[in-house]
């Protein structure tokens, strides 16, 4: 696999015309790649168990893609690699004599295409201590997934609804320099935080199968319709939100419901506060956002997916 080179200096957040995305390099001379082969790099970033880094496959040389060659870089440089075996789905950690000869620096040259063809050849995968798995559109922790299947089962079990596919996970950091408050070190980032926003089923609280509660302890809390009749029928005064005038109001309902929020608390999984000031500068999704309660840096748990401090850095974390 060659390297196009485009011969002219190239400073900083210039920006390439066949993409319109800024590089974000950090030095004044790099190989500036055609789009075909920029697709190409994405495509092999996803099989290698990158996707939830380098995102769509676009063909811009953008952020995403600058951070996810850092990453596997830093991955060449180490002497352990995680090799799965296709025929029973099973993945190894093997130990091998280092042959990346190139730098860390988010820069596809000649010595990381010949070791993404190595890595191919070879069956390694991506090597970060934690996983991510695809679920849909999006990207999560395995555990997490893992707990969500279970609360589908039950809910399931119960005629309560479940649409597939259909939840808010990973989000890159790179989608979010720009934008101020506490969403840029969420812990959607590092696959460990959910929003259910994209399960309504429409746009009119009324008329979804969700219904939100929110308790003397100033929690909300959410429940799913379920159709069986050994769920039992309750009372509660559900919160909704006027789009015209910009304000809540509730009202009684009656309703066969499954605490959504209290399954979500089994699995670990931390509705957050109803008085933090979310449902005053986000959109109402926010009603619907649980996270794992943690004590480790967020740091720490944006490296154990493969992110490096360096990248973070580079990005204006702190």
């Amino acid at each position: 696999m060659s390297v196009y080179i485009h011969q002219r200096d190239f400073q900083l957040n210039d920006v390439d015309q066949t993409s319109r995305e800024r590089h974000f390099v950090p030095i004044e001379k790099m190989n500036i790649l055609d789009r075909n082969y920029i697709h190409k790099i994405q495509e092999r970033f996803h099989e290698l168990g990158f996707g939830y880094m380098v995102g769509n496959i676009n063909g811009c040389f953008n952020v995403k893609l600058y951070g996810t060659i850092m990453a596997f870089q830093q991955q060449a440089s180490l002497p352990l690699r995680r090799r799965k075996d296709f025929v029973n789905g099973h993945c190894f950690l093997d130990e091998v004599q280092i042959s990346f000869s190139g730098c860390i620096n988010g820069i596809f040259d000649s010595e990381t295409a010949i070791e993404i063809d190595l890595w191919l050849r070879k069956g390694y995968i991506n090597s970060c201590e934690k996983l991510l798995v695809q679920v849909g559109k999006t990207w999560i922790r395995e555990d997490i997934a893992t707990a969500i299947y279970r609360i589908k089962e039950f809910l399931l079990s119960k005629e309560g609804l479940f649409p597939d596919f259909l939840f808010a996970c990973f989000r890159h950091p790179a989608g979010f320099l720009e934008i101020p408050g506490r969403k840029k070190k969420s812990l959607h980032c590092t696959g460990l935080a959910i929003d259910l926003d994209e399960w309504r089923g429409s746009q009119s609280q009324e008329d979804d199968f969700f219904f939100i509660e929110r308790t003397c302890d100033e929690s909300w809390v959410v429940y799913v319709q379920s159709r069986s009749f050994e769920i039992s029928e309750v009372n509660i005064l559900a919160w909704y939100f006027d789009w015209k005038s910009c304000c809540f109001y509730t009202k009684e309902v009656k309703e066969r419901l499954i605490n959504l929020s209290l399954l979500m608390d089994k699995e670990g999984l931390k509705p957050i506060s109803a008085l933090s000031g979310w449902e005053d500068v986000y959109y109402l999704s926010e009603w619907w956002h649980f996270q794992v309660n943690q004590c480790r840096d967020w740091f720490i748990e944006m490296q154990t997916i493969g992110f490096s401090r360096e990248y973070l850095e580079f990005l204006g974390y702190v």
